[in-house]
């Protein structure tokens, strides 16, 4: 699901439009128009109504038109969330999830009157709503949310945490002050972390206010959790925080103490709350027969057999390690997420940081991991449930593979090129685009060893594993590619690895 879904549909198609001039360079008006299948006067009282709009003082979107071209300008501490949420915050879907929240139960006949729309629009709504809630395996009947009780807080924790981080508004009305804060302040100091931190103790007070909220409701399904409590109560991380829980729940109408501990386990694990030192300190201690602990395990020594000749060290395993235990956990505990980006360009952009046999490893993660949960699982994951994972694997082979990869020297003959040699190793460093990590350029020493040597003397020798290249003109775009092209070559044969 992506936030502005939750949007009215007029809303919804100027964050539609921002975003695809935000992804794409040189776009026309006409473009736009057939892009989003809106006439062009449509589309310019929109972007005349998106400039007028006042988010916070000083900050204003301006789109511009050169030369039949439209250009953005978003000031700097203005990005397209903050947009999504200033209109979020007063749309219909949104304040009636809210209101859900609040009260167990809700009558169309009180949505119309709150709401001021017909009865017809009201039920309208909530066929939309439940669209977008099936992804996590819920739906609004008879006036009340239905669904697992975890879903339905690990839902309402992603909302309203995106609603928190991107409108002051609204986390000065709704959220707990000093008293709730100290309480989330010494869990995370006494339990997860060794120094916490405003973000830390933000989505802490979240997940605590949303369980306290929703403690009031009666007759919650349980069911999943209950069927893991017997895996998970001798894990130590859980009995620290039922202990944690114990003296919590003591303030507030809780029922359950093993569901709301475990809740608050899941949490901890799969919303990135646990810090890194901790999660190995954890890990040393927790069981291995966990469904978790075995996929983890599971999953790093396949990524490990990718790199028999390479040394990893204790530190970069470590690291490892605790990227893949939120991974694992949230797929394992939760279904469903909210989408920040366009996912398609997303993983577009991922994909350029590593080769495709990297990429067929990282799909071959994702599937072994979805195969492990298929079992715990009521149903199919979502798309953007597979869609986290791919990329999640993605960023941590990249990890690996920028921290395990040889340095490739090359040397510049500076002696062919007399005027300008000095500079051309600059130009290098500036122009080589992604080659450039791992990279050290340097002035060419007939007596040291290189990788790949630049010049443009013909009777110039190197040493027999050196690649040689000849430069046709001086910064030329042709001999730029060339040599991007072999500086890969290089990589990919120095850094060889086999994917199963």
């Amino acid at each position: 699901m992506r936030a502005e879904e939750l949007l009215d549909k007029r809303e919804k198609a100027k964050i539609e439009l921002l975003r695809y001039l935000i992804l794409n360079e040189n776009v026309s008006l006409s473009q736009l128009s057939h892009h989003l299948k809106l006439s062009i006067n449509t589309l310019k009282l929109y972007m005349r109504e998106l400039s007028e709009l006042k988010i916070s003082a000083g900050e204003q979107i301006k789109i511009t038109s050169d030369e039949g071209i439209l250009r953005l300008y978003l000031p700097s501490g203005l990005n397209l969330d903050r947009v999504i949420a200033y209109y979020l915050k007063d749309s219909l879907e949104f304040n009636l999830l809210r209101k859900l929240l609040l009260r167990r139960k809700i009558s169309i006949l009180y949505l119309s009157q709150k709401f001021s729309i017909s009865e017809s629009s009201v039920f309208r709504r909530i066929k939309r709503v439940n669209h977008l809630l099936e992804e996590f395996g819920l739906s609004i009947k008879n006036g009340i949310l239905q669904g697992e009780e975890l879903q339905i807080r690990y839902f309402y924790f992603l909302v309203l945490e995106y609603m928190y981080q991107n409108s002051t508004s609204f986390s000065e009305k709704y959220f707990p002050g000093a008293r709730s804060r100290q309480v989330a302040r010494s869990f995370l100091t006494s339990l997860l972390v060794e120094e916490t931190s405003l973000d830390l103790e933000d989505r802490l007070l979240i997940w605590l206010e949303i369980s306290r909220l929703r403690s009031r409701q009666v007759g919650a399904r349980e069911l999943r959790v209950k069927r893991r409590y017997q895996i998970f109560q001798m894990d130590k991380l859980y009995q620290d925080i039922k202990a944690f829980t114990e003296s919590y729940v003591k303030n507030f109408n809780y029922k359950n103490l093993d569901f709301e501990s475990l809740a608050l386990y899941a949490f901890v694990n799969s919303l990135g709350i646990l810090n890194e030192s901790r999660q190995y300190s954890y890990e040393l201690l927790r069981s291995k027969r966990l469904p978790t602990a075995m996929l983890d395990v599971y999953i790093r020594e396949y990524i490990l057999k990718n790199y028999p000749s390479k040394r990893i060290s204790l530190d970069l395993e470590k690291q490892v390690g605790f990227y893949l235990a939120k991974s694992s956990n949230r797929l394992y505990f939760f279904d469903g997420s909210l989408e920040r980006y366009d996912w398609d360009n997303l993983l577009k952009r991922q994909g350029e940081l590593i080769n495709g046999d990297l990429f067929h490893l990282a799909s071959n993660l994702q599937e072994i991991a979805l195969k492990e949960f298929e079992p715990y699982k009521d149903r199919e994951a979502s798309m953007g449930v597979k869609n986290y994972l791919l990329v999640s694997y993605i960023n941590i082979l990249s990890f690996i593979d920028f921290h395990v990869s040889e340095l490739i020297r090359i040397g510049v003959d500076q002696r062919s090129l007399p005027i300008f040699g000095l500079n051309y190793s600059q130009y290098l460093y500036k122009n080589l685009g992604s080659s450039q990590e791992g990279i050290s350029i340097v002035s060419y020493d007939p007596a040291e060893d290189y990788d790949l040597v630049i010049t443009c003397r013909q009777l110039l020798k190197v040493k027999a594993r050196c690649r040689l290249y000849r430069l046709s003109e001086y910064e030329s775009y042709y001999d730029l590619k060339q040599i991007e092209r072999i500086v890969e070559e290089i990589k990919l044969n120095k850094n060889s690895r086999r994917c199963l």
